[in-house]
């Protein structure tokens, strides 16, 4: 803890930093700050010979495109092209039985074909045996940082849903319906 460094100690602190996934390829700049909790606050100080600062300059770091990735290993394989750019290879493996008032997380894996892609939404529809629909849930294919347009051709990716089945759904076999959209102007695929 810093509070129990002495006045001219010299103190090595290493740390790991993980790069977010979806994180672009490029150049970035890895800087330091200092932040006071109890303030909940940055702390300005006086780097030698500088004028005080709120953040350090200590490196840059260089992000690589991500190797590609090997085919997934999918519980139920499919093979559906939307818009002649996107293609859903299928589902990893998924709980089959989920209690009412819970969450069922989803893992779909996507190859993006081509380059001009848009960004897409999905609206995920639960639906009882007699068709009639339990909930509906709409969310972003890809996350902040990794969505379908910064997607390199022949690239497969995997996505993430967490769709929420209500506490009103009797027991029952339910089936779950996948629409692609664009968020811009809801068209649908």
């Amino acid at each position: 803890r810093a509070i129990e460094w002495l006045v001219g100690q010299e103190v090595v602190d290493k740390r790991a930093l993980l790069i977010p996934s979806g994180t672009p390829p490029g150049m970035y700049s890895l800087m330091l700050q200092w932040y006071d909790p109890v303030r909940e606050q940055p702390l300005s100080f006086a780097p030698p010979s500088a004028s005080p600062a709120a953040s350090l300059f200590m490196a840059s770091v260089r992000i690589a495109r991500r190797a590609r990735a090997p085919e997934p290993l999918l519980s139920q394989p499919r093979s559906v092209t939307f818009d002649d750019n996107l293609r859903l290879l299928g589902l990893g493996p998924t709980a089959q039985v989920i209690q009412p008032e819970s969450n069922w997380t989803l893992e779909l894996f996507w190859r993006a074909l081509g380059a001009a892609r848009t960004d897409l939404s999905a609206r995920f529809t639960w639906r009882d045996e007699a068709g009639r629909i339990v909930a509906v849930s709409e969310q972003a294919i890809g996350d902040e940082g990794n969505l379908i347009s910064q997607w390199l051709d022949g690239e497969v990716e995997r996505t993430r849903h967490v769709l929420p089945l209500p506490a009103h759904a009797p027991p029952g076999k339910y089936h779950l319906f996948m629409q692609l959209f664009q968020p811009a102007n809801g068209t649908a695929l």
